[in-house]
């Protein structure tokens, strides 16, 4: 296994203690497709990286949204259902002095969270069980929830209108299936579409990443 370690930042080198499997499951993302996520979010965001708040969904080790935290994102959000897990992020967070909001949620129903904020990055690694068969449902799910927003998540984005805040969502899943989206790459009948796509691939392991905009 991969030591866990930050890679870059204000804390460059702070180590991680891995996290209790769940059900014999230990993947972890891999150092480097870690630093190539944050290389093409540094390249898309620019000198702006600071006034995004970073969501790592299904957050295991919580590796990604420390590393958020120390390349200096404006806020870093974990969501983590396993109880074991969940306790581990919590004391790494404290361990490790990362100021980060910790979730036990499941990341399909994160979505209204995310529309508190005008600027976010949403990445997510599922375990590899929810790539069985092809693409995800469950990341389908999360999707769309994005794309058709609930009555309080669209009062939330009549509100960063109202107050002059640029939508801004980027959407990253890293898994070992390609992932298609299936929601509109056009305005349309939803609230959001998908304006841009990219996928890349990284020792067999792939990347979309997504950018959402409002209709």
């Amino acid at each position: 296994m991969e030591s866990l370690r930050i890679q870059q930042g204000r804390l460059r080198g702070q180590k991680i203690k891995p996290p209790p499997p769940v059900s014999g499951n230990s993947h972890l993302t891999l150092n480097l497709v870690k630093e190539a996520i944050f290389q093409v979010l540094e390249s898309r965001l620019g000198p702006d990286l600071e006034t995004y708040v970073f969501f790592d969904l299904c957050a295991g080790s919580g590796q990604m949204g420390f590393e958020a935290f120390s390349r200096g994102f404006a806020g870093v959000h974990l969501a983590e259902i396993d109880p074991g897990r969940l306790g581990h992020l919590i004391s790494e967070a404290k361990r490790g002095q990362f100021d980060v909001q910790i979730h036990r949620r499941d990341f399909r129903r994160m979505a209204p969270l995310v529309f508190r904020h005008p600027r976010s990055v949403i990445f997510l690694d599922p375990p590899y069980s929810f790539w069985q068969g092809g693409e995800s449902e469950a990341v389908d799910r999360l999707v769309y929830n994005l794309a058709h927003p609930s009555e309080e998540s669209l009062a939330e984005l009549q509100r960063h209108r109202e107050a002059g805040e640029a939508f801004d969502l980027w959407f990253v899943v890293h898994g070992p299936g390609e992932y298609t989206p299936t929601v509109p790459f056009a305005p349309g009948s939803s609230s959001l579409y998908i304006a841009e796509m990219e996928r890349r691939d990284y020792r067999k392991q792939r990347i979309c990443l997504l950018k959402f905009a409002l209709s």
